[in-house]
């Protein structure tokens, strides 16, 4: 006769994690959460959508940075750089037309080339490090840069001490070069050599520097090791090496350093173990890795590594990048930063993930003037600039995604005791009439049973309802506790909960919990 055991409920939910089994995680992280996230505390919430900027693509385009501009007297601009199969093309916007129009130029581009930007002194610059550094100080045409000396064929970098930056020349890949200050020439001597195997990949600005804030830090970095300049650079003929700060993580991915309010964070790699993001939190002088959560879930082809990219809004970091078979970033996790705390094992980071549906090859936030926070995106496989995160939007270009939210094994406290599990409760918050499949996993999948469970906007509440805040979700405080029991019990030890959606509606759950009791052990 079973004994009337309460099972363990699964609330308050804190993100996902895989690094150990099912069982085994806390009882507030999640197995999978694909399309969902967690705009308040303890509630999973389906992602908004994304819309196309302009209607007409860049036939065989293919997105690979995008930058918001501001010429000085003009109208703002989002340039975004696409590879063509005959020669890169940059493009601008205005918000206006919903139309993208050729960044015209002397300078012949080639094709399939990473593209990186920067802005200095109210200009725009972009290079591929294969010809001279482009630059632009309206946003629709563009001309070489200058300088005299003039800057190497590279990479334009982050603007440190009221310099520019450049990173990449073939010649000499090991050299982070720097303007004088304000100009754009670069001497033979204005550059620093990493004593490194690896060649320079990627460098960023970051949080305040020792000078009440005024600069921020400087990271360097190569694909496994992180460089770190504190002040200013050093008048040594010929250039000077710089001490590394780690040789035991470093950043493949330029797009994926963002400079948050906690610190510089970015996809990092050791050349030995999985791929991992880092921060380096704000008066730190090395990375700390921060997502042991998600390091062991996909693994990134290293051809495309350089593809990963991120952007921070809102408390979050949204990592985007090429997964495991791809040749495209297709895929994001999500870091919600708002519960940093360095004296936290976890550093208080929850990831939240896969986002699956769009490709990003490059995100921005607009934040500036009469900016309303947009956040816009690049594709990284069609000729589009992007909308993501339309208001009331939860389709990705018209098409509804589809969301999975899975529990971890639900065991009620008593792993080793047998289990009957009569159905489940839903604690759930639609936004429209909806019928939401839940399906129980008995014993990690060897048995399962799907049901149906009708939720409608105007029905009853079944029971207590919890309250949340207005600001958390649309449409109003209140959840509804949907019980629903199984055609068919299941027995077992334990079971996991899975909800599928895909209506193209906003969705949000608080609550999964099995109903059962748990069953006296057999005596012989």
């Amino acid at each position: 006769m079973g004994e009337p055991r309460p099972l363990e409920i699964a609330d308050a939910f804190r993100g996902v994690s895989r690094l150990g089994d099912q069982q085994s995680i806390s009882r507030r992280q999640l197995w999978q959460a694909q399309n969902f996230w967690a705009p308040g505390r303890g509630v999973a919430e389906t992602r908004l959508g994304a819309a196309r900027f302009n209607s007409s693509e860049i036939s065989g385009g293919k997105g690979r940075n995008i930058a918001r501009y501001y010429p000085s007297g003009g109208t703002a601009r989002k340039i975004a750089a696409f590879n063509l199969a005959a020669a890169d093309t940059l493009y601008y916007g205005t918000d206006a037309t919903g139309a993208l129009s050729e960044i015209t130029g002397a300078t012949a581009l080639s094709a399939n080339k990473q593209w990186l930007f920067s802005q200095f002194s109210g200009n725009f610059y972009a290079g591929n490090a294969t010809e001279a550094i482009q630059k632009s100080s309206n946003g629709t045409t563009r001309a070489d840069i200058g300088g005299s000396p003039a800057p190497p064929l590279a990479y334009p970098g982050p603007v440190y001490r009221s310099r520019l930056t450049f990173f990449g020349q073939s010649a000499n890949p090991k050299r982070f070069w720097y303007t004088d200050t304000f100009t754009e020439n670069v001497p033979a001597d204005n550059y620093i050599a990493i004593e490194h195997p690896e060649d320079i990949s990627a460098a960023s600005v970051y949080g305040r520097d020792d000078d009440q804030g005024v600069f921020g830090d400087l990271a360097i970095f190569t694909p496994s090791s992180t460089w770190i300049v504190r002040g200013d650079f050093k008048d040594i003929a010929g250039g000077y090496s710089l001490d590394r700060a780690t040789d035991r993580l470093g950043c493949p991915s330029p797009l994926s350093l963002v400079d948050t309010p906690y610190g510089l964070v970015g996809l990092g790699y050791d050349a030995t173990t999985d791929l991992v993001a880092f921060m380096i939190p704000v008066g730190y002088g090395r990375p700390v890795i921060i997502s042991d959560a998600i390091r062991n879930v996909e693994t990134m082809p290293r051809a495309y590594r350089n593809l990963a990219n991120a952007v921070y809004i809102d408390g979050w970091y949204r990592l985007s990048f090429v997964p495991s078979g791809g040749t495209v970033p297709s895929k994001e996790w999500w870091a919600d930063l708002r519960g940093y705390n360095p004296k936290k094992p976890d550093f208080g980071i929850e990831w939240w993930g896969p986002m699956n549906g769009r490709n990003i090859g490059a995100a921005m936030v607009q934040s500036e003037g009469s900016d309303a926070n947009e956040l816009i995106a690049v594709d990284a496989n069609a000729g589009y600039v992007n909308t993501l995160d339309p208001a009331d939007t939860w389709k990705d270009f018209g098409t509804a995604y589809t969301a999975v939210l899975e529990t971890k094994s639900l065991d009620g406290g008593n792993p080793l005791y047998a289990k009957t599990f009569a159905g489940f409760m839903v604690g759930a918050k639609p936004t429209a009439d909806e019928n939401v499949a839940v399906r129980v996993l008995l014993d990690d999948a060897i048995a399962h049973a799907t049901e149906v469970v009708p939720m409608v906007t105007s029905s009853p509440l079944v029971g207590d309802a919890t309250v949340v805040g207005d600001d958390t979700l649309v449409g109003g405080p209140r959840f509804g506790e949907y019980l629903q029991y199984l055609g068919s019990p299941l027995f077992g030890h334990r079971v996991s909960l899975e909800v599928t959606y895909n209506a193209g509606n906003q969705l949000s759950i608080r609550r999964l919990s099995a109903i059962g009791n748990v069953s006296k052990r057999l005596r012989i």
